[in-house]
């Protein structure tokens, strides 16, 4: 088949074509910008495309030519103390989704897949009667905190729109906090801590959090190119679970470091972050988010591929010789 992959550059996307080439695709590369890019193995691509969600210019004919498949991951991404900015959110994750969406749709494209967002879903799990969190499924009320996820959320049910009226079918994967060579924000952020030895008050942290592995990532996209069924679902996306002060020790064994944990009251901790205006950041490294991923590997036979400890391994070796 032919794949066009928007985003095809990006984090998720180096890890993306090369496989989608292994199993025999025909992968066309939406980019930004095709002359800032040099392609390093050929085999990776049969052609780039200039695309640009912001632009009212893009050739959609020539883009979407002989395409059966539409992968789209190109975004304005959620940016670290980022206030807002609606208006770019809206016309690139939403405006622009639906517009590719219209196109892909007009010219026979099979399936739409969109690389969402589990901000989607909100960003913390409630807790049940007992005192255990309660892991976000499919099910769930959206409940987006910010305008990044407001904005994913407008994306999906524009998909959903046009797929209703047209012969194409969808697939919406919501993946948690995905990590692997390249990574960025709060996942290097913890890379930097660990290897600095920074000192973390995190040891008394008792929560659970769903991540995935790129590659585990790209496999699972994967898996919804290569299934014939018809879709047209929503998908939570995440391979192990983890705490936060276990995640720690298991960087900074392959860093070759010791994980600097003490404890501290964890209720003293969110006050401080409240009052230096760090709450979210608090938040990601205390409370709970959790996913149900059992729809997803039930319907498309999936299994992750790598283990928590190869991804945390790849990525401290990529991090290492950065």
């Amino acid at each position: 088949m032919r794949i066009l992959v928007t985003g095809a550059t990006g984090f998720v996307g180096k890890s993306l074509v090369p496989l989608l080439s292994q199993n025999g695709h025909l992968v066309r590369m939406a980019i930004r910008n095709v002359d800032n890019y040099i392609l390093k193995d050929k085999s990776d691509s049969d052609d780039q495309f200039n695309f640009d969600l912001n632009s009212n210019d893009n050739n959609y004919e020539r883009l979407l030519n002989d395409v059966d498949v539409v992968i789209h991951l190109a975004a304005r991404v959620h940016i670290l103390g980022e206030a807002g900015n609606e208006a770019a959110y809206k016309k690139i994750n939403s405006i622009g989704t639906e517009r590719l969406a219209k196109e892909a749709a007009e010219r026979g494209v099979k399936r739409f897949i969109f690389l969402s967002s589990i901000k989607v879903n909100g960003e913390k799990n409630l807790i049940d009667a007992y005192g255990k969190s309660m892991p976000f499924n499919e099910g769930d009320v959206p409940y987006p905190q910010d305008t990044y996820a407001s904005s994913k959320l407008e994306g999906e049910v524009a998909i959903r729109n046009v797929c209703s009226s047209s012969d194409m079918d969808f697939v919406i994967l919501r993946p948690v906090l995905v990590y692997g060579p390249g990574v960025k924000a709060n996942f290097l952020l913890l890379l930097n801590a660990v290897n600095k030895y920074y000192p973390l008050p995190l040891a008394s942290v008792r929560n659970k959090r769903s991540l995935i592995y790129v590659n585990n990532l790209a496999d699972a996209i994967t898996k919804c190119v290569n299934t014939k069924k018809k879709l047209n679902k929503t998908f939570l996306i995440s391979d192990f679970d983890i705490s936060v002060p276990d995640l720690i020790r298991v960087i900074a064994q392959y860093l070759n470091k010791q994980a600097f944990l003490f404890s501290f009251p964890v209720g003293i901790l969110k006050t401080v972050g409240l009052f230096m205006g760090k709450k979210q950041a608090i938040d990601r490294l205390t409370e709970s988010m959790l996913v149900d991923n059992s729809r997803f590997r039930e319907e498309l036979k999936w299994k992750p591929p790598h283990s928590l400890n190869e991804g945390v391994q790849a990525t401290v070796d990529w991090y290492m010789q950065d």
